[in-house]
């Protein structure tokens, strides 16, 4: 009888150890699904990162062009009064010269 009580009871620990062995395969399951999902999410996350890198060297880009492009009419005004300042005082000059001579 005790040995007949031993072995149901080995039976009844065997039945727990693979019920336990069933739910610890699944919990690994899971695990090893959202390491999986981490991964993805790391290398999606590692493209964002590239691809926000590449977008700032192209507004820095951008901005570059538009400093030169915003320039431009001061560059030209600049150029219009030196040629005005230049030909006020070639007109100056040159009514001295021909004044005196």
């Amino acid at each position: 009888m005790d040995l007949e009580k031993s072995v149901n009871d080995l039976l009844i620990k065997e039945a727990r150890f693979e019920e336990w062995e069933k739910q610890t395969d699944s919990k690994i399951k899971k695990v090893e699904d959202l390491v999986e999902d981490i991964n993805k999410l790391t290398q999606s996350i590692s493209e964002v990162v590239n691809e926000v890198k590449i977008m700032r060297e192209n507004v820095n880009d951008l901005n570059e062009r538009v400093r030169t492009i915003e320039l431009q009419p001061a560059k030209q005004y600049n150029n219009i009064v030196e040629k005005v300042i230049i030909g006020g005082l070639s007109a100056v000059f040159g009514y001295f010269i021909n004044f005196k001579g």
